[in-house]
C-alpha cells in the first residue's frame, strides 16, 4: 500500500495494486520537488498560511498506521496519533487519570499511578448493558475533549512550525465530530 496527495493537499487517497507500488518512486521524487519548493517558500514566511490539515481515519486494518507512517517518515509530515494521546492520558500524571479515578474509583489506578487498562476494561464488561452504555459515555466525556486539545495543540504548534501539511490519524474521526460537523 502507498499514500499520495492530491494537489490540494487535503485530499489522501490510497491504492494497493501492483501497477501503484511501481510507480511509487516517481511519486516520491515528484513530492520531494514539491517539498523543496515548499521549504523555499518557508523561508519567505508564506508556509504557515498555507498549512493544510489532513484527517487520517478509518476502521481496525484499514491502512491508518501505514499512511501516517508514509507521511511521517517521507515527506516528514506531523502527524498527531489519538491512540498515543490516549496513552500519555492514561499514562501516569496523564490529565486523564484524576477524572477517571474520581468517576470510576482507585481500582482502574495502577500503583504507579496510571489508567490500568485491564482493571478499566474488567469493570466495564462487568455491568450490564445499560449500566456499561453509560458507563462508556462518561469515559467518552473524559477522554475526548482532552484528547481533541491534545489534537489542537499538536496543529497549532505544527502550524507555528511553519509545516506545510499536518496529519491527523483519528479513527473515530465522524463519530467524535472532528470533522468540525455537528448532528443537528
Amino acid at each position: 500500500m502507498w499514500c499520495c496527495f492530491h494537489r490540494s493537499a487535503s485530499v489522501l487517497s490510497t491504492r494497493v495494486d501492483a501497477s501503484a507500488l511501481a510507480s511509487a518512486t516517481r511519486v516520491v521524487r515528484v513530492q520531494r520537488m514539491r517539498l523543496s519548493f515548499v521549504a523555499t517558500m518557508a523561508q519567505f514566511g508564506t508556509v504557515a498560511a498555507l498549512t493544510k490539515c489532513v484527517g487520517i481515519t478509518g476502521g481496525i486494518a484499514m491502512g491508518k498506521s501505514t499512511c501516517t507512517t508514509f507521511l511521517r517518515d517521507i515527506y516528514g509530515v506531523p502527524v498527531h496519533d489519538a491512540d498515543a494521546a490516549v496513552h500519555r492520558l492514561y499514562a501516569s500524571g496523564g490529565a486523564a487519570v484524576a477524572a477517571i479515578r474520581d468517576r470510576f474509583g482507585a481500582g482502574v489506578i495502577s500503583a504507579e499511578g496510571a489508567v490500568d487498562r485491564a482493571a478499566l476494561s474488567a469493570l466495564l464488561q462487568a455491568l450490564d448493558d445499560a449500566e456499561r452504555g453509560a458507563a462508556f459515555r462518561a469515559l467518552e466525556a473524559i477522554v475526548h475533549p482532552l484528547v481533541a486539545a491534545d489534537r489542537t495543540a499538536f496543529v497549532a504548534d505544527a502550524r507555528a512550525a511553519r509545516a506545510w501539511l499536518v496529519g491527523v490519524d483519528i479513527p473515530l474521526l465522524f463519530a467524535t465530530h472532528g470533522d468540525g460537523a455537528r448532528a443537528s
